[in-house]
């Protein structure tokens, strides 16, 4: 008989996808994992992860990857434990010896792969593109593949002989945009908290044909596909506000304007600043920058808020977050969150003689309790998962 070795919950979801995977060792020390469904909801999704390897395999096992082997038995999925070092693993390794260059290039030949796979088909609008992602018709002409896995990231490619997919549960047979899985796999490798924080220099999304209209149309459909994961369902995490007394219920206020300060050599005042307007909680700007600025502070309206940094650069350079201010709140990536009156991130460096600032925001105004309550939860540090609470206010910005 196998002993149980390591196992995993995933119970954060809505019943129909709430499995167990476990890790399973027999006496000989051989390995395997299966999957099962926790809920009888859960039964034919697990079935379903089945039926993808068969069509994935068949699509795509011959000329770009394998996927690892998923064999049906009884109510549950067995899988072939497979060993060796994810696509991630390896980044980390050569950012951390610092050859960027070199993990920059072999995240293009996987992005390079990846775009070459999912070819063939048009994009069109369909129902069930609607209810997994939202009615969001991506701007542009695309093409896609019959079906798609989005969630090839790079801690699901291990980097055999022959590169296999490890996990392919999130795969569908409707089209959705090649770049939508490209944006994925950007976007969960660029994370400024780990050892890949320098590649978050380097700017996939421009390389790619990701435009700043699409970014922003790209988060959504994850924020999106976040809900369609928990529908029917709260997880624990969602219920601090519920669970802490004290805490003020959500409520939005109003966000009116953007005011840019320059620092040139004195510090930030009201004379050394624009404003702009903030509306349906966009900015997008470009700004003339006084010469000898060395410094900006960017303050997103007057109330407590969650910020997307969709896009911000000088001249065409991007501006590096690493040392940005972000008093009495705190930051992932590029969204910070300041639970505080007159919010502001400060002290964003400047290039020398740079001439034109451009700026482009999501401002999401929230209870400062709310956020204050994040943030003691998670500090800057911690908060890597930035998009669980994202779905938390945008479920609430809905009300």
């Amino acid at each position: 008989m196998a002993d149980l070795i390591f196992t995993k919950y995933s119970n954060e979801r809505s019943r129909r996808f709430a499995i167990r995977t476990d890790i399973m060792e027999e006496a000989d020390k051989s390995r395997y994992v299966k999957k099962t469904a926790l809920t009888p909801e859960g039964k034919q999704y697990v079935e379903q992860i089945g039926l993808w390897y068969e069509k994935l395999n068949e699509m795509y096992g011959e000329r770009f990857f394998s996927f690892n082997k998923g064999t049906l038995e009884g109510e549950s999925l067995y899988l072939e434990y497979v060993s060796g070092q994810t696509l991630e693993t390896v980044l980390d390794e050569l950012s951390v010896r610092g050859e960027v260059e070199k993990a920059a290039g072999m995240l293009r030949e996987y992005l390079d792969k990846v775009k070459e796979m999912y070819q063939g088909e048009p994009f069109v609008m369909t129902d069930r593109f609607r209810e997994v992602f939202g009615d969001l018709e991506p701007e542009g002409t695309f093409t896609c593949g019959r079906i798609t896995d989005i969630d090839m990231v790079c801690s699901n490619l291990v980097l055999a002989e022959k590169p296999i997919i490890l996990d392919y549960e999130w795969t569908f047979d409707f089209p959705i945009p090649c770049e939508f899985v490209l944006y994925r796999i950007i976007r969960y490798c660029q994370d400024p908290y780990s050892a890949r924080k320098p590649l978050c220099d380097v700017d996939f999304y421009r390389d790619y044909g990701i435009t700043e209209a699409l970014t922003e149309t790209f988060l959504q459909m994850e924020l999106n596909f976040q809900d369609y994961l928990t529908a029917g369902h709260v997880p624990m995490r969602e219920m601090y506000r519920d669970m802490t007394p004290g805490n003020a219920p959500l409520q939005i206020v109003p966000a009116e304007e953007l005011q840019v300060f320059f620092d040139l050599g004195e510090g930030y005042t009201q004379e050394n600043s624009r404003r702009y307007p903030i509306k349906e909680k966009k900015v997008s700007v470009k700004v003339s920058l006084p010469k000898g600025c060395r410094r900006i502070r960017l303050d997103p309206g007057d109330n407590p808020c969650a910020v997307s940094i969709a896009h911000l650069s000088v001249d065409g350079e991007n501006l590096s977050l690493r040392d940005v201010v972000v008093e009495g709140g705190c930051r992932a990536g590029h969204w910070a969150y300041i639970p505080k009156t007159d919010p502001f991130l400060a002290d964003i460096p400047v290039p020398e003689n740079g001439r034109e600032l451009t700026v482009r925001l999501l401002v999401y105004p929230v209870d400062q309790k709310v956020l204050e309550g994040m943030c003691r939860q998670f500090p800057e540090n911690k908060l890597r998962k930035e998009n669980r609470f994202l779905t938390k206010v945008k479920k609430h910005l809905r009300r």
